[in-house]
């Protein structure tokens, strides 16, 4: 079993971040590992509306998020 940290993905519009995110999920495969739609959440700032896509499987929308990061 392959285990990685948590990642935060942010761009300024839908389109790049969705980019990123098929990036990030082809780059995982390749090595293995897959996203756990259970524990991946998408806070927006702005309103845009197109949904976001991990697989074709859209991520809970949350309107807080408490990250802690150790420094």
């Amino acid at each position: 079993m392959i285990l990685a940290d948590d990642v935060a993905l942010l761009a300024k519009e839908v389109a790049v971040l969705q980019g990123m995110i098929e990036r990030l999920t082809e780059i995982g495969r390749y090595y293995g590992m897959d996203v756990n739609m259970e524990k991946t959440k998408a806070l927006r700032i702005l309103r845009q509306t197109s949904p976001i896509l991990i697989d074709h499987k859209q991520p809970e929308n949350v309107v807080y998020c408490n990250y802690w990061v150790a420094c």
